[in-house]
């Protein structure tokens, strides 16, 4: 039992001295984007502010949940790709196509 006791101390005091290691980097990083402003919070439009409502743009059936990044569509999930931000209006088939040749080449199960 003690051994165990002692084994979570240590990894207690791992995390804490990870966290203390992380809280001066954030303060740098808070203080890099201050003086580094992109104004990209100027560049939301009103639109992509706005309360989604309504039926999906695309399918106009199911309930909007999403807004396209690129367009500003509002669209249910089964037109969005969530991962990326986009409607499949602005996705092209190809691209589309593309990852799914990566998906079978890389073996893995990133398209539904």
């Amino acid at each position: 039992m003690k051994k165990n006791n002692d084994e979570l101390s240590e990894f207690v005091k791992e995390k804490l001295a990870k966290i203390q290691h992380l809280a001066p980097m954030n303060s740098e990083l808070q203080k890099w984007l201050s003086e580094k402003k992109t104004g990209l919070e100027d560049k939301i439009s009103v639109k992509m502010q706005k309360e989604i409502t309504g039926k999906c743009n695309i399918c106009r059936h199911r309930k909007a949940r999403y807004r396209c990044i690129k367009c500003n569509r509002e669209v249910c999930a089964e037109h969005y790709w969530i991962l990326y931000g986009l409607c499949k209006k602005c996705v092209s088939d190809k691209t589309i196509e593309q990852w799914k040749d990566e998906e079978k080449r890389l073996g893995i199960d990133i398209i539904r």
